[in-house]
């Protein structure tokens, strides 16, 4: 587990920031870097891409994601599973 971020940037789905849907999928990229993702692939093709960026700790504040979210180690992912409402880690 590593320390919780702060003040890291973070890419955001359009969507998600628009709240037109949840955040479904979390990802901590090999470098580090993090990203807050609706989890569907209908838009992952669009040019340009409809993302932003946003604080790690606002985005965990502000979309009510549970704070165990922001835990994971670089090259780790966490989605929700819809049928139960818990984040898996995989």
């Amino acid at each position: 587990m590593t320390d919780e971020p702060t003040d890291i940037a973070a890419i955001i789905c359009g969507c998600v920031f628009r709240r037109e849907r949840p955040v479904g999928l979390v990802v901590r990229d090999p470098e580090g870097d993090w990203q807050f993702l609706c989890g569907v692939v209908d838009h992952a093709g669009d040019d340009p891409p409809d993302a932003g960026v946003v604080g790690v700790r606002q985005a965990v504040l502000h979309f009510q994601l549970p704070p165990d979210s922001t835990g994971l180690e670089p090259g780790q992912t966490a989605c929700l599973e819809p049928s139960t409402g818990r984040w898996e880690g995989f």
